[in-house]
Order: structure tokens, then sequence, then C-alpha cells
């Protein structure tokens, strides 16, 4: 087998990662680059949480469409964007599975030839708190099919898939499921409805309401949605508004949290459209499968 030379650790990248460990230990976990650091080309995305009150940094609209996705499935307690690799261990396997570990190249000038090697990230890390009490850990990764695509692109597939390969033997290697997601393993529509859905997490004050009163509202909501089944989502939520005498905008805010929870069974397969009736699903579907 090729050996392959390697890039080598500098005083600057050990730097960074001490000071970054400091700023973890402080304030918290915080991504290893922000979109700001990054060369994303006006794809970066920046995005709340209802998980926490963090920003998250995604650096493409793919990988934002699956942190939504994952942020909705079900027992997930923490997601981790961004996550840096020990850049000592992933050297090391690197030069065992004789692939170019990722480096600074353009920058070998200013080190005396010598290629700085970089921290190797994964994307997302995903905490699942399963209803047995065991906490899981799964790591995905999203690259756009394009991509991997050999015959779209064959030395940047083949670049993608060795760093993949990286990656995924790396966490192996610890224990942890390592998934890698395309655009093409979800249906845009069910990101789409998400996205909306999501939106109510920005007004807690709207969903600040009793146990008893939100079990009314979904009530309410299904008796209004079953008689009136020809009506416009807003139509359906202008009754329920006046027949609980909340605002029409509360009431949208808790329509979206009760479908987003899978409460009202609502096809998210099926554009959700504010002017369009609503389609409703009575199965009972595993949206996280």
């Amino acid at each position: 087998m090729k050996t392959v030379i390697q890039p080598e650790i500098t005083q600057k990248e050990l730097n960074k990662i001490s000071k970054y460990c400091a700023e973890v230990e402080k304030n918290g976990y915080m991504p290893w680059n922000t979109i700001r650091q990054s060369h994303t080309f006006g794809q970066g995305q920046e995005i709340t949480s209802r998980l926490s009150d963090r920003t998250y940094h995604l650096y493409s609209r793919g990988e934002r469409q699956l942190f939504v996705l994952l942020e909705a499935m079900p027992y997930v307690t923490d997601i981790k964007e961004q996550y840096p690799l020990p850049i000592n261990e992933t050297l090391e396997l690197a030069s065992e599975l004789s692939i170019k570990h990722p480096g600074a190249y353009k920058e070998r000038q200013n080190h005396d030839g010598v290629i700085p090697a970089k921290t190797m990230t994964s994307d997302l890390i995903v905490t699942f708190n399963l209803p047995t009490g065991e906490e899981k850990i799964v790591v995905y990764s999203f690259k756009y099919a394009n991509a991997l695509n050999y015959k779209a692109n064959p030395r940047t597939a083949k670049r993608t898939w060795d760093k993949l390969k990286l990656e995924r033997t790396f966490w192996e290697q610890q224990g942890f499921k390592w998934v890698l997601m395309t655009e093409q393993c979800y249906s845009s529509t069910y990101i789409y409805n998400l996205e909306y859905l999501r939106e109510c997490f920005e007004h807690p004050e709207l969903l600040d309401i009793s146990d008893d009163f939100y079990q009314l509202f979904i009530q309410t909501f299904c008796q209004f949605k079953k008689d009136y089944a020809t009506l416009t989502l807003k139509q359906i939520l202008a009754k329920v508004s006046d027949e609980l005498d909340i605002p029409i905008y509360q009431a949208q805010a808790l329509f979206q949290k009760s479908a987003y929870y899978k409460e009202l069974k609502v096809d998210l397969y099926q554009k959700i459209e504010i002017f369009r009736p609503l389609t409703m699903n009575p199965v009972e579907v595993d949206y996280a499968a």
C-alpha cells in the first residue's frame, strides 16, 4: 500500500484547540467553526433550536434540513454541530487507512513548506434519551448526493468519500453509530412543514397555557375540522379562536405545536398552507423512520 505523506500539526492549530477547549469549559458547547469562519459561499445557516437557546451554525441549506428533521425526532435531547475530532487520533488513523488527512494546503508557504493539519469535524452529534432510560448518541454527516457521485466529478467524489471513510472509521472505533445522509433521504415537503410548525417555539409566551386548556384546544380544533372539513386552515383557526376566546395568532401557535408533536394527526407529507384545507392523517405514522 502506498505511503501517504500526512500534513503536520502546527503550534497555531494547537493554540486554537487550547483556546476552544477553554471556552467550552467556561461557556458550554460551541461549534468548532461558525459559518462566518467557514467558506460556505452564502450557504451558511443560523438557527435557534427548541432544545436550547443557543444559535446553531450549519454549513449548508441541506445541513439545516437535516438539523430540522433530527430536532423533531422523538427522544432527541441534544444536538451538537461542527463537533471537533481529536487531531492526533484522526492523523494516526489517516496514516493507517492511507488517506490524506485534511490540511491547509494553501498555507504551506507560511510554514516552511509544511502542510498544516486541520482539525476534522462531524456535522451533527445527536443525543437520544430512550424510554428505557438508555442514552444513545448517533453521529450524522450530511453531503449533497451530487458530491458523492463519481460520474459527476470523479476526483472530488473520491476525496469526499475518503474523508467520510476516515470520519466513519473514527466513530465506529469509539463505539458510536455513524450515519451518512443526503437530501434524497427525506421528503422536502416534510421538512417544509416542520420549518413552518417549529416557528411556534419562537413565541413561548403564546404556548404558556395550562395542560387542560391545551387539551381543550386540540379537542376543539379536531371537532371544527370534522364539522367543516372543506374550510381552509385559517378559517378553522378563526373558529377555534372565537370559541376559546384567544387571538388567532395564538390559535395558530397552538396548532403548530400540537402538529409538531403529532398530537394533532396532520399529514406532514402534504404541504400545510394557511389558505388551503388541512389534510389530516388518522393513521399513526412514524415520521422519524
